[in-house]
């Protein structure tokens, strides 16, 4: 959009900033309610850079009268003023410029952009741009934390930008219930000063999912209700809201169509094409044919390939791209079929890239190593290994994956220390269950004693 006063020059800069403001691309740097923008238009006059001169004019002359009149010997420091303008003005187009970045996907350049901001303000916007950063990068422990640490400092307050931030970032854990706490918050509190559903519909959105996926369905559809009601409210969100009670209920081919309609009424919607491709893998889980299976797959690879040509560096899109090319590898292998390393490979280099990203995901580096011993490459599978349990160190599938690698090697002291050591960690049952067969199978056999 034109700036304002290059459409009409009369206007002043305040007019400017306060519209701009308000059709802000990202809701959360709009006014938050109604309260905000009166603020701010009865003190119009205080945006514009010809006010600030003035104020520092008139401060100006009151010093240098205080000097005439006493005759004192005042240090008169007119570049702290000077300064202090020009700090807001770079501190501005700090933020622009992170903001520019952010909505390019550049989130490491973005994050150095906004980290440099810091310097000049501690408060507010920064500091949800950051925990943004972090969420978007799926570091959802760290926002976690850095948006609890700024709230115990008071360097933001709980408004619902901030509330829904957390909400998200629990939502991506999959922490259902601490994330209603913080939706139910956000909701709560744009009803009591009168905020618009538009303006948080994605809390909404969460919220009736987490509902879901508790198995609170009663709420999960009051809410879907209460959507339903709002008008300007887009009906695939409807749709796709549905669409997840159904799954939370597992009816999967009810699911299927409310998914394929969302997915239908608005095809570049990423999160649509995730869940719709995520459901198929579910679906798949349920003893169909061969040939059925493939098909699915297939089709979840399509949507996650068209969400990835829409954002390249989305890191749900391509961790699920992943898992699901290894799936259908897996699948391929079962049935001798040779596509099947194309599709590890493929996977490989999914895994590959969100390393590159700078992502140092226990997880992801397990996935590498498990493909690259299914493709043979058994220096860069150990490598993986091994990287994965210095990030990780105590994780049940990082020690169980490198003993049952080690196995695999006849390196069987090395094997039997991890396979132990992911009984003692006791973390999950059927990883527990896997290693003691294993150490039994050691045993037996006189492998180690």
């Amino acid at each position: 959009m034109l700036p304002v006063r290059e459409i009409n020059g009369t206007f002043s800069e305040g007019i400017e900033k306060i519209i701009g403001r308000c059709v802000a691309d990202d809701p959360n740097r709009r006014y938050q309610n109604a309260g905000e923008l009166l603020v701010e238009l009865n003190n119009i006059h205080t945006l514009n850079r010809a006010y600030k001169i003035k104020k520092l004019k008139q401060r100006l002359l009151v010093v240098v009268i205080i000097i005439f009149m006493t005759g004192g010997a005042f240090a008169v420091n007119l570049g702290l003023e000077e300064r202090s303008i020009e700090q807001q003005q770079a501190y501005r187009e700090l933020i622009e410029q992170g903001v520019t970045y952010f909505n390019q996907k550049n989130l490491t350049q973005a994050q150095e952009v906004f980290n440099e901001a810091l310097a000049y303000d501690h408060q507010g916007e920064v500091n949800e741009y950051l925990a943004r950063i972090y969420i978007q990068k799926n570091e959802n422990q760290k926002a976690i934390e850095f948006l609890n640490q700024k709230l115990a400092t008071g360097q933001l307050q709980n408004t619902g930008a901030v509330l829904a931030l957390l909400g998200t970032a629990y939502f991506n854990q999959a922490e259902y219930n601490r994330a209603i706490a913080y939706f139910e918050s956000v909701v709560r509190e744009s009803k009591k000063i009168g905020i618009r559903v538009e303006s948080y519909v994605h809390a909404y959105r969460d919220l009736a999912v987490s509902y879901g996926r508790t198995g609170d369905f009663q709420k999960a559809r009051k809410i879907l209700e209460e959507l339903s009601a709002v008008k300007g409210i887009d009906d695939h969100i409807i749709i796709y809201i549905k669409g997840e009670i159904e799954l939370a209920g597992h009816n999967f081919e009810s699911a299927r169509a409310e998914f394929s309609q969302a997915h239908l009424a608005n095809p570049q919607n990423i999160r649509y094409k995730i869940s719709y491709a995520q459901l198929l893998g579910i679906i798949n889980k349920q003893g169909l044919p061969n040939h059925e299976q493939v098909a699915n797959y297939q089709k979840a690879i399509a949507l996650l390939t068209g969400a990835h040509q829409i954002d390249r560096y989305n890191i749900q899109v391509l961790k699920s791209l992943g898992k699901i090319s290894y799936d259908l590898g897996l699948l391929y292998e079962t049935t001798s079929d040779a596509r099947y390393q194309e599709l590890f490979q493929r996977a490989l280099t999914i895994f590959n890239k969100l390393v590159a990203m700078g992502l140092q995901s226990g997880d992801d580096f397990i996935n590498i190593g498990i493909l690259n011993d299914k493709l043979g490459k058994l220096q860069q599978a150990d490598a993986a290994f091994r990287q994965a349990l210095q990030i990780s160190p105590d994780s049940s599938r990082a020690n169980l994956t490198y003993g049952l690698f080690k196995l695999k090697q006849k390196e069987y002291d090395v094997a039997y220390r991890y396979l132990q050591k992911t009984v003692d960690l006791n973390q999950s049952a059927t990883d527990v269950s896997v290693a003691r067969a294993k150490i039994n199978e050691l045993r037996e056999k006189g492998w180690v004693h």
